[in-house]
C-alpha cells in the first residue's frame, strides 16, 4: 500500500489530482490577495478560503464522521432528473436495460471513478480555459469553457444554452462590477468588442 493511499483511505484517482490542484491554487490565491488593498482582497479571499476548505473535506472524506461524509462524499446529480429516477423505480414494473457507462438518465456523460476519461477532459479543458483567459481574456473564455463542456457532456441543447448563457451573463457582471480587465487578453493584450 503506497504512501497516497494511505493519507487518503483510498486508491488515488485523476479527482484526488484535481483536488490537490484546487487546494494549491486556493492556498496560492489567499495568501496572494495580501498584495490588495484590505476592501479588494475580501472577496478573493473569501473565494479562496473556500476553495481551500471544500478540497481539504473532499480529499479528507474518508476520515470524516458519518452525517459530515455522506453530505460531503454523496454523489448528487445538480442538474440531472433525480425526481424521474425515484419515481421509475417505485413503479416496480419491468424495467429497462440498464444503460451504458457512458450515459445517464440525463442524457449526460457519467463515469465510473476508474476510468480517466471524465477527469481527463475536465482537466484538459480547465487548461484549455486557462489558456483562453490568457488569450481572449475571461469574459470570453467563461462561456467558450461551459459550451464545450456542456458539449462534451452531451447535455440537452436548452440546457446547455441556458448555462452558456448563464455563464457570459456572471463573467459580464464581474466585468461590468468589478474588473473591466477580464475582457483584456493577459498575454496579447487583445480585446474583443464588449456589448
Amino acid at each position: 500500500m503506497g504512501l497516497a493511499t494511505k493519507l487518503l483511505g483510498e486508491r488515488p484517482t485523476m479527482e484526488h489530482v484535481l483536488l490537490v490542484l484546487f487546494l494549491g491554487v486556493g492556498v496560492y490565491m489567499y495568501v496572494g490577495a495580501s498584495e490588495f488593498a484590505s476592501d479588494a482582497a475580501t472577496f478573493p479571499r473569501l473565494l479562496a478560503g473556500a476553495t481551500v476548505v471544500f478540497s481539504v473535506l473532499l480529499l479528507a472524506r474518508n476520515y470524516l464522521p458519518g452525517p459530515i461524509r455522506s453530505f460531503v462524499a454523496e454523489p448528487m446529480q445538480v442538474l440531472g432528473e433525480d425526481e424521474m429516477d425515484a419515481t421509475e423505480g417505485a413503479d416496480g414494473e419491468g424495467s429497462e436495460p440498464a444503460e451504458s457507462a457512458e450515459t445517464g438518465a440525463s442524457g449526460g456523460y457519467t463515469y465510473d471513478i476508474d476510468d480517466p476519461r471524465g477527469p481527463a477532459v475536465t482537466g484538459a479543458l480547465c487548461v484549455l480555459y486557462m489558456g483562453l483567459t490568457f488569450v481572449v481574456g475571461m469574459l470570453y473564455a467563461t462561456p467558450i469553457f461551459v459550451a464545450a463542456y456542456a458539449i462534451w457532456a452531451r447535455m440537452e441543447l436548452p440546457r446547455a444554452g441556458a448555462l452558456t448563457v448563464l455563464s457570459f451573463a456572471t463573467a459580464y457582471a464581474f466585468y461590468a462590477l468589478i474588473s473591466g480587465d477580464i475582457a483584456i487578453g493577459w498575454y496579447t493584450g487583445w480585446r474583443l468588442p464588449v456589448p
